[in-house]
């Protein structure tokens, strides 16, 4: 009959192709069975700071949130949440607009907090 290892061998490729197969079999009828994204889903083309684009800082964009520079940007939990197109127009707008400018930032968020910026030191 062979050497078992051989033999050993052999069945366990087959077995692995049969499994292969089952699987791919699995992930066709899964594809077909999965319902499509509803178009009138609010979340629907969001994104958050998790998922942008790899040239957006998360912290740009959480900032840019909080002051209001995203148009439709919400609060959702801890994260921030906005439509993918205002976020990638506020992210093309400029490189060093003021939402990215970090003094405009702290200016913008003290005065939505009610706070006024001291005098510099130095008398400047």
């Amino acid at each position: 009959m062979g050497d078992h290892r051989t033999r050993f061998t052999l069945a366990l490729g087959r077995a692995a192709v049969s499994v292969g197969e089952a699987l791919l079999a699995l992930v066709d009828y899964a594809a077909d069975r999965a319902p499509a994204p509803a178009v009138d889903d609010p979340l629907w083309g969001r994104v958050d700071a998790a998922h942008l684009p790899a040239w957006i800082s998360p912290d740009q964009f959480r900032d840019a949130c909080a002051a209001r520079l995203i148009p439709g940007a919400v609060k959702v939990g801890r994260a921030w949440t906005a439509p993918r197109h205002e976020v990638e127009a506020w992210a093309l707008a400029g490189a060093k607009a003021s939402a990215n400018d970090d003094e405009a930032l702290a200016e913008r968020a003290m005065s939505a907090a009610g706070m006024t910026r001291a005098g510099r030191a130095g008398g400047g």
